[in-house]
């Protein structure tokens, strides 16, 4: 299966997840300082390329879907408005939760060496992946298959 025929399978799965399992208790308002990013997990550079975590950053070179809320934040991804092509430094939260949603089990929470030894290592599993920022840091990722 090609690349781009792996990303197209993989946005279509994760939009029919997201319609089964909806996040949209995450959305805030503006107010709130809370900013999400939506992104594919692809190896490619129109989602994640590569990503690699320093200490407290995560480093992450791709295009995202940015917006208040994580609905709009993967609608804007789906139809192809997103940020330029950059690398992106979070922040991350002292106490920054790490979460994969999908599959039998469920919301199922991780630790940090996990997500960094599953993911930030392998950034081209065709994952979907969701950063909540709230007044600069990274409270929340969320990979969703």
């Amino acid at each position: 299966m090609s690349k781009k025929t792996r990303s197209i399978v993989i946005v279509a799965l994760t939009l029919f997840l997201g319609v089964i399992l909806p996040i949209s208790a995450l959305a805030a308002t503006s107010k709130s300082g809370t900013t999400y990013y939506y992104t594919c997990m692809n190896g490619q550079k129109d989602g994640v390329y590569s990503m690699e975590m320093k200490g407290n950053k995560l480093i992450i070179k791709g295009t995202f879907a940015k917006s208040s809320s994580s609905d709009q934040a993967f609608e804007k991804y789906v139809n192809g408005k997103t940020m330029k092509y950059k690398k992106t430094t979070f922040v991350l939260a002292k106490n920054c939760k790490f979460y994969a949603i999908g599959g039998e089990d469920g919301k199922v929470s991780y630790s940090r060496k996990t997500f960094k030894e599953s993911y930030v290592t392998q950034p081209d599993l065709g994952l979907g992946l969701l950063i909540r920022e709230k007044n600069g840091k990274v409270v929340e990722i969320h990979t969703e298959s």
